[in-house]
């Protein structure tokens, strides 16, 4: 009985560090942009590092869009459509966040997100579904190789969901390799839709088709990457 319950323990702490593991990037307020170290990927392929100013926001509805970014570069005053902008890159300053992610009580994130390679807050140029460009943020890096999840545009949720120690965010938008064709994955609607976004992969069907839960989205991504990115 108690080598029973000894190796039922080890399960269920192997289970939790392995879904803390995998946990999506904290997401980041659009006014954050201002005074941080980063770089400009240009559609061009021309990179350049700096410091990134203000954004220019659109607000529309209640919802935030990117529509340009101003950068300082030396003594050089640059300012870029959002349409000229492939991806952004933020510097992560890990010293901001210790306080929050010490509350959440989980205190090795830092250094997941550091083992993750994820040392940026990255914005990515994405085709919405009416087929306009917008910079979204991505919220897997380091596992985003053949899907790529990145902030739902429509979603009212708080902005730092994901630096509270839970996934609580109720939507995703998603791509799969070249950024276009994405799909929005819901709370109300992931058990329902898991089979026809995953199932064409036989290895994570037979892995988590019996127990789906929103809580374990980035662990399905995150073994969808690792085991079924062919």
């Amino acid at each position: 009985m108690r080598i029973t319950l000894i190796i039922a323990f080890l399960l269920f702490v192997v289970h939790q560090s392995f879904a803390q593991r995998y946990r999506l990037y904290p997401e980041m307020e659009i006014s954050s942009l201002a005074m941080n170290e980063g770089e400009l990927v240009l559609m061009n392929g021309d990179v350049i590092q700096g410091d990134l100013g203000l954004a220019t926001v659109e607000t529309s509805s209640g919802l935030q869009r990117i529509n340009s970014v101003r950068m300082r570069k030396g003594s050089e005053r640059l300012k870029f459509k959002a349409k000229e902008i492939k991806e952004i890159r933020i510097k992560a300053n890990w010293s901001d966040q210790t306080l929050s992610e010490a509350n959440s009580g989980d205190g090795l994130q830092i250094q997941l997100y550091s083992e993750a390679k994820a040392d940026y807050y990255i914005f990515k140029n994405v085709t919405d579904k009416k087929g306009k460009p917008r910079l979204m943020q991505l919220l897997n890096p380091g596992f985003d190789h053949a899907i790529q999840v990145f902030v739902d545009p429509k979603s009212k949720d708080s902005a730092f969901a994901s630096l509270v120690g839970k996934d609580t965010a109720k939507s995703y938008y998603l791509t799969r390799d070249d950024g276009q064709d994405g799909i929005y994955v819901k709370k109300s609607k992931y058990k329902k839709s898991f089979a026809g976004f995953f199932g064409d992969c036989a290895a994570i069907m037979a892995e988590f088709k019996d127990n789906i839960k929103w809580g374990d989205f980035a662990q399905h991504i995150y073994y969808y990457d690792q085991n079924c990115d062919e």
